[in-house]
């Protein structure tokens, strides 16, 4: 189990065991801040696609999402410079949240280029803006960071297998938007 993990992170991710997380003895395929983007963004596209049922995007993103993007930009950018620098040790709960954060303000354009490139005749509408889906959708950074360590303690080393889904998925939805743009 742990082989197969590993494997598909390989070239996504160092991998490094001191900057991973393991539960039961298995490793996840990747470290603790890719396993926040990608925990983070696949959580922040699901409550997306409830909250808007597939609608198109219309106009500039609005200002609470703008903010939080360039918040999380911020903090990815210190925790990783800082670290890299020898200024202090980083940590893998503080890798996690930036990286997480990241995969949440990620969301926001893979959601309007998916529906854009595979939804035709979609009611417009402009997401996030309405302070309650703003909150809904920030939820997601909590549930993420509670989703890693649940999924650990619950699936001991069967969470590996399901940041393995996560890495999946979201190539796969990769894919799907490129297939969109080309047809």
């Amino acid at each position: 189990m742990e082989r197969l993990s590993l494997i598909v992170g390989t070239f996504l991710c160092h991998q490094l065991p001191e900057r991973s997380f393991a539960f039961g003895g298995v490793q996840f395929p990747v470290c603790a801040r890719c396993t926040g983007m990608y925990t983070g963004l696949i959580l922040a596209l699901i409550i997306l696609f409830v909250l808007y049922r597939g609608a198109q995007r219309c106009g500039w993103p609005s200002l609470p999402y703008l903010t939080f993007a360039v918040i999380a930009v911020i903090a990815i950018v210190l925790d990783w410079t800082t670290t890299f620098l020898g200024l202090r040790s980083g940590s893998n709960e503080l890798r996690l949240l930036t990286g997480t954060m990241l995969g949440v303000a990620l969301s926001y354009p893979i959601y309007t280029m998916l529906v854009d490139s595979l939804v035709k005749n979609s009611v417009r509408e402009r997401p996030l803006v309405a302070l309650r889906d703003v909150l809904l959708w920030l939820a997601a950074v909590p549930a993420a960071l509670a989703w890693v360590y649940l999924s650990g303690l619950v699936l001991g080393p069967f969470a590996a297998l399901v940041q393995v889904a996560f890495i999946l998925v979201t190539f796969g939805l990769l894919i799907a938007i490129l297939i969109g743009l080309f047809l």
